[in-house]
């Protein structure tokens, strides 16, 4: 619980620095994504470290009451959005299709409804925001929790399994390097010249060669390029207003973090059903091997002897 408020805590900082609306409301705010990833690693016993470093934000950034109000909102977003995926059958791994449609729809766009709209409520009641901006803050609200539910969670726990190699080769290594540099030029070259589409080729590369390792963090510097152009209101944000910007963001970013967990977990799937396919056609050739030609028994009684499927 200490570790996740500590964790949580320097992300709201970080997400703070992104605030747009009288600066307490960020188009990028990486704690939900904190802590759902604690949530489903850990299991719903800590969420007290949640409130435990939500409690001080807030505070600086609304009085007393309304800041406890909001802290439980900050708590309740990620515990929702946990009951919705463990409802789900949502697995760590994150390698069936089913897992990362959960995280996107039920995860993200379903479970910061509770925030944003508990936190944007009192906001207003509070008078941090004039009543005629209230969507405006709702908006900015939402995709700020969707984005880090989208690009931190898929980050955190593709971390929590990364075994790194012994030896890794150079032009593995390489290949990542040269990744991560192409997916941070793409993205300053795609906001400056109107053309954000050209990340998707780079998102696809990195889920073929490297699955959610390569597709995560280029995800997270596209979106995080993306949202510093949203927040100037440059590139293809230019002209107009918070009320438009942000579902243009939201969008953008929602179908550019899709397509690199749907690939990567394709991807994924694949190497797994073709290892499958190998450990059982190799399980066949040491069983055929170990049988009489002269006393060859059925096929029947040699799957029932070596416990092989039916099929």
């Amino acid at each position: 619980m200490l570790a996740l408020a500590a964790v949580w805590y320097v992300a709201a900082r970080l997400g703070l620095l992104a605030g747009t609306i009288n600066g307490n409301v960020s188009p990028f705010w990486p704690p939900t994504g904190v802590s759902l990833a604690a949530l489903v690693i850990f299991g719903g016993r800590v969420w007290p470290g949640i409130t435990l470093a939500a409690i001080p934000i807030e505070l600086t950034l609304l009085p007393a009451a309304p800041a406890l109000m909001s802290a439980a909102g900050d708590t309740l977003a990620p515990v929702c959005a946990y009951l919705l995926l463990r409802r789900a059958g949502f697995r760590l791994e994150l390698d069936r299709l089913k897992d990362a449609l959960a995280l996107v729809f039920l995860g993200a766009f379903a479970g910061m409804l509770v925030s944003a709209t508990l936190g944007t409520v009192i906001r207003l009641v509070a008078s941090e925001i004039p009543a005629g901006g209230f969507w405006s803050a709702w908006l900015v609200w939402w995709t700020g929790d969707v984005m880090g539910v989208l690009v931190v969670v898929p980050l955190l726990l593709t971390l929590r399994t990364l075994h790194l190699p012994r030896s890794v080769s150079c032009r593995r290594g390489a290949e990542y390097t040269v990744l991560l540099t192409a997916s941070s030029v793409v993205a300053v070259l795609g906001v400056h010249y109107d053309a954000l589409y050209l990340a998707f080729p780079i998102i696809v590369w990195a889920a073929l060669r490297f699955q959610l390792t390569g597709a995560a963090p280029c995800a997270l510097i596209v979106s995080v390029v993306t949202i510093d152009a949203a927040i100037r209101g440059s590139g293809p944000f230019a002209g107009q207003d918070l009320l438009m910007r942000m579902p243009s963001l939201q969008i953008y970013n929602g179908a550019l973090v899709l397509t690199a967990l749907l690939m990567a977990v394709i991807i994924r799937d694949r190497d797994r059903s073709r290892f499958e396919v190998d450990r059982t056609i190799t399980r066949l050739t040491e069983v055929i091997d170990h049988i009489d030609g002269a006393d060859r028994p059925t096929l029947k009684q040699v799957a029932k002897d070596h416990d092989l499927d039916r099929d």
